[in-house]
Parts: structure tokens; C-alpha cells; sequence
């Protein structure tokens, strides 16, 4: 860690005004001791909070006292990140998003949805703080501006076989937790990317290229550019989800727009609902709905010639011809929904 300027005096924003979300003066939740005491992880890790170690200019975050990913924070992990390019040496990037925020805040209000954030960051740090790594592992945990959910750590100087333990306990996690007082799943998405990775390999290569041309100055838009490509890692996992938890054969057995509405308000309302949810939804209907015509064609070469005209996706205009018509699409949006691909 770099000394700090004595001449350049520490800002620490105060609790109360750094986050205009949060207003002043907020009682505690009264959910936080009793779900602790089930066993819920709350509490922040001291050694990510600990502000006499934080470069100068750092803001805090009022909900979990993490540092935010801006100012001085920021340029210390651009610098390190950009060092670890330099000298070609492993770090790991996880990025945290919890689930069912919306439904935390819907349901149980926002003092609620609270805790599941403070959830979301106290269980990675704390499965994290648990491997005691090394001193010469420096990570750094962070709150992302303008994302009231997510949660970055940096873990530089780490080894191939510390990796694949951060990698083997953090995805052990993954189950959800089950309260019934209040009713609530607990569960996070995240994204594990490291310099190892091969969907890494471009922005380092920019990196190695910015850096030689500008020797003085980190790399920040490839640092950025990494932490873009765990968003969007995020993203997927929180899809995949999505549609692992769409009621496809409700929606099949749905007769006409009504009550396909009132199955997804039944089983996704209140949901954080993805446009490929969404599209799902709207590509079950629609194969719905062409199957109840089949039966008026004289013969199933006319009835994929009607389809063609129609402008159907060929896979879908397969399966709506096959002897199994239903049995083969909704196997094939199940397997797609599972692995996360477009049928």
C-alpha cells in the first residue's frame, strides 16, 4: 500500500450524505439481529472497512462502510491492476449481484432489502476472509457507483492454486438460503474472472499496448473494460436463473392472453423479470398459439408452408411439424434455459 501524502488531506465523505439513496437519519432494521442470529452473514469483514489503510480521497458507502469505486479508490485498483499487467502476474476479479432485491423491497420494504444487500457483500467477504490467504495477496472489496447491489473485490499477486480455491469456495456458496421469518430467499450471482481467463485475454493485450504507449499512467478503460466483462457475467447468471424459474408448462397449458398473464403475475410477480424472460414468455405463446391451427391444414406440408410465410424461426417450424410438436419444444427451451443458450 502506498504511503499517503501527508500534504493532501484524507476526505472521507460522512456516512449519512455519500449515498443520496439512503435517507438521513435511518433507523436500524429490525430484521438484521434476527436473521443473523439464523445464520445469515451480515457483518462486513474489518480488514475491507478499515479506513485508516484506504488511499486519500476515499467515499464510503453508509449501508456496509465497503469503499466506493471512484476517487482515490479507484486509481489505487487501476494502479495495481495495471502493475499486474506490467509485471504479467495472476489476480482474480469476483463480482457480486444478489437476487430477488425487488422482491425484498415489494414485499418486506426497504429496510429488508437493506440487509439483502449487506447480504450480498458480507457472504463473499466472509467466505473469502475464511481461506486465510496469504499477506502478499492484497485484495481490495468495493461498492460499484450507481449500482445499489453489486459488490467488486480485486485480489492481486495470487497464485494458480489460490485461484482455484477462491473459485472452488466461492461457487460452493451458490445455494440459496431459505427463511421463513420473513419468507425470503437469499441467494447472489457472481462472476468469477481472472488474468488467466481467455475472455480476458483482449482487454490485457489493450492494456499492455495503453500502458507501454502511456508508461505513467494506469490503464483505466481496460480496467474498466474488465469490470465490464463480470457485469455482463453477472447479467447471464441472473438470466439463466430467470428462465430455470420460468412455469413453462403453465404457460403452455395457458389458453389466450388473460390467463398467460395471470400465470406470470402468479409465478414471476414481483420478479426482476430479463427481456429474455420476457421473449421467452412471448416465444411460448406464440408456439402455443400455431399448434392450435395445425389441425386445420388438410396436411402438414401445407401447414409449413402457412409457417414459412409467417416468418417462424425454422427450429420453431421444425418442431411445430414433428410427431412430439409440444414434448420436443418445451425439451428444447428446458435444455436451453439450463445451459443458457438460445434454443
Amino acid at each position: 500500500m502506498p504511503e499517503q501524502s501527508v500534504s493532501e488531506p484524507r476526505r472521507v465523505t460522512p456516512p449519512e450524505t455519500s449515498d443520496p439513496n439512503v435517507p438521513l437519519n435511518e433507523p436500524p432494521s429490525p430484521w438484521r439481529e434476527p436473521l443473523k442470529q439464523m445464520g445469515i452473514p451480515l457483518d462486513i469483514p474489518a480488514q475491507f472497512t478499515d479506513r485508516e489503510q484506504m488511499p486519500p480521497r476515499t467515499n464510503f458507502d453508509p449501508l456496509t462502510s465497503l469503499p466506493i469505486d471512484n476517487d482515490g479508490m479507484r486509481l489505487q485498483i487501476a494502479g495495481e491492476f495495471s502493475q499486474a499487467v506490467r509485471d504479467n502476474s495472476s489476480f482474480v476479479v469476483l463480482y457480486r449481484d444478489v437476487d430477488n432485491l425487488k422482491v425484498a423491497n415489494t414485499k418486506h420494504g426497504r429496510q429488508f432489502g437493506n440487509i439483502v444487500i449487506e447480504y450480498g457483500a458480507a457472504s463473499l467477504l466472509q467466505t473469502i476472509q475464511a481461506l486465510n490467504l496469504p499477506e502478499d495477496v492484497r485484495m481490495h472489496a468495493t461498492r460499484q457507483t450507481g449500482a445499489a447491489d453489486e459488490t467488486a473485490l480485486w485480489l492481486f499477486n495470487v497464485t494458480q492454486e489460490q485461484i482455484d480455491e477462491i473459485k472452488r469456495f466461492v461457487l460452493a456458496e451458490n445455494d440459496p438460503i431459505q427463511t421463513h421469518d420473513p419468507e425470503f430467499s437469499f441467494s447472489s450471482s457472481t462472476a468469477i474472472l481472472t488474468s488467466n481467463d481467455e475472455k480476458a485475454q483482449e482487454v490485457l493485450n489493450n492494456a499492455r499496448k495503453s500502458l507501454s504507449e502511456n508508461p505513467d499512467q494506469p490503464a483505466f478503460r481496460e480496467f474498466n473494460d474488465l469490470k465490464d466483462l463480470a457485469d455482463n457475467d453477472v447479467k447471464l447468471l441472473k438470466i439463466s436463473k430467470d428462465l430455470q424459474r420460468l412455469p413453462v408448462w403453465k404457460l403452455a397449458s395457458a389458453n389466450g392472453e388473460e390467463e398467460i398473464r395471470r400465470v406470470i403475475l402468479e409465478d414471476l410477480g414481483n420478479s426482476r423479470i430479463s427481456e429474455l424472460l420476457l421473449s421467452r414468455v412471448y416465444e411460448i405463446a406464440q408456439f402455443e398459439t400455431h399448434l392450435r391451427w395445425r389441425d386445420r391444414f388438410p396436411s402438414v406440408e401445407q401447414f409449413k408452408l402457412h409457417l414459412s410465410y409467417m416468418e417462424i424461426n425454422p427450429w420453431m417450424i421444425e418442431e411445430l411439424c414433428s410427431h412430439n410438436p409440444r414434448e420436443r419444444y418445451f425439451e428444447r427451451i428446458t435444455r436451453s434455459s439450463v445451459s443458457n443458450t438460445q434454443p
